[in-house]
């Protein structure tokens, strides 16, 4: 790992620990392990042109709803993103190039004894594959992301997503690792009863979210006036 790369991997990881400090201000009860990624972070296929980061599963423990007060879902996030080291270099911005998400979302049931799997998803990024929308989800079983919840052994486990399709390929918007964990803030920590504070807190959360930049300036065809003006499904796929 060279200069740039660990300049990068700084940057990724000051990112996230200013992420975790909004989240905490907000909420005092969401529990996120690590809250340092600095050495969850593993170069991997280095190159002149991306610094590549595979970022090791950090889980986050939140309530299922904003107006809950039990923290009764743990949900485990990995990946990996690419970021441009030119433009780094330039601009000190993470650009992203490439990226791929992984999340498993398990509902603690501590009175019944039980801990589920209840939601999992795959997110990808595919410039030109046939068929293959550039950003897209799939819904899988990720019951092994268990192993990352610690203390729970001694429950009995049920796997919902066991017999799901996961052929699906669903287009989506850029889903990098920073891209979900801010999602995971507004599915369960804001609702309509959320007060002027926790809005602004989270409205800071996506601004500094914005300076990660997502990898669309690769795709031309998003670029055009017909997509611009439209954002449908169509624009995600290969024309050519």
């Amino acid at each position: 790992m060279d200069t740039v790369d660990a300049n990068i991997r700084f940057a990724i990881a000051t990112h996230w620990e200013s992420f975790v400090a909004g989240v905490q201000s907000l909420s005092s009860s969401v529990d996120i392990r690590p809250p340092d990624i600095t050495f969850n972070l593993f170069p991997f296929d280095e190159n002149e042109q991306t610094s590549n980061f595979e970022l090791r599963p950090v889980v986050l423990v939140l309530p299922e709803r904003a107006d809950h007060t039990e923290t009764n879902l743990h949900v485990v996030v990995s990946g990996t993103i690419s970021i441009d080291r030119d433009h780094f270099q330039e601009h000190k911005t993470l650009r992203t190039v490439k990226f791929q998400t992984r999340v498993a979302y398990f509902r603690l049931k501590p009175a019944a004894g039980v801990l589920e799997h209840v939601y999992g998803a795959h997110y990808d990024y595919e410039a030109n594959a046939a068929a293959h929308p550039v950003f897209h989800s799939q819904v899988k079983s990720f019951a092994d992301m268990r192993v990352h919840i610690n203390g729970y052994d001694d429950l009995q486990f049920q796997d919902h997503l066991e017999r799901i399709l996961t052929r699906v390929r669903v287009p989506t918007a850029q889903m990098d690792f920073f891209s979900l964990v801010v999602q995971l803030v507004a599915d369960h920590l804001i609702s309509a009863a959320s007060g002027e504070s926790e809005i602004e807190i989270f409205l800071a959360l996506i601004n500094k979210s914005k300076n990660v930049q997502g990898a669309g300036h690769l795709i031309p065809r998003l670029g055009t006036e017909p997509a611009i003006q439209c954002y449908r499904a169509a624009h995600w796929y290969p024309d050519n």
